[in-house]
């Protein structure tokens, strides 16, 4: 019985020491997120990812686009599941690609993903059919005159904030439970 308990310890020194680990992590990538973006660090609620899919009527040759696409979760699901659509993650904070990028190799590394670090302002989204947002409302604002010169006959959805200046199409009920900040709300535009 002696001979099992140092090992014993050892292990949950060091599943402590991992956890600890991953908390900084955590912790380092909201720190980031906050400094470089205007936008925190916060993950779609996965229960919320088939009524996404289904509200963004993902086809065969869609190219879908997610703005700030975070830690890549969200994008990763979808491209699963529909492997004839084609997925382009865009996320400002380095660290969030890159872990995206791992979790992708990490699990089959499908071929219709990609992430990239790119400032969303920046990026040129003429040739995307969908595209999905968890951005502020002052984000979405900004956003919008880039969008109406950019996106012709696309679908937008974005969780729990809307623009002030366009009316949404519809808008899908996530979760019945409410959210802190409307996050159990998606609004769906045309452009």
């Amino acid at each position: 019985m002696h001979d099992i308990a140092p090992f014993v310890v050892l292990f949950l020194q060091v599943a402590l020491l991992f956890l600890s680990g991953a908390f900084i992590v955590i912790a380092l990538v909201h720190i980031i997120s906050d400094a470089i973006t205007d936008v925190p660090f916060v993950r779609t609620n996965r229960r919320s990812f088939a009524k996404i899919t289904e509200a963004l009527d993902i086809r065969s040759g869609d190219i879908v686009y997610e703005l700030g696409s975070g830690d890549g979760r969200f994008l990763l699901w979808a491209a699963r599941r529909f492997p004839e659509a084609r997925f382009i993650g865009i996320e400002l904070n380095p660290a969030l690609v890159r872990y995206a990028a791992w979790r992708a190799r990490r699990t089959g590394n499908p071929s219709n993903i990609e992430y990239r670090c790119a400032d969303l302002f920046e990026t040129d989204l003429r040739d995307a059919t969908k595209i999905y947002s968890y951005l502020l409302t002052p984000i979405m604002n900004k956003l919008l005159p880039k969008l109406e010169v950019e996106l012709k006959n696309v679908r937008l959805a974005s969780c729990a904030f809307q623009f002030q200046d366009k009316k949404p199409m519809r808008t899908v009920r996530l979760s019945e439970k409410r959210g802190y900040h409307g996050e159990e709300t998606l609004y769906v535009y045309e452009f």
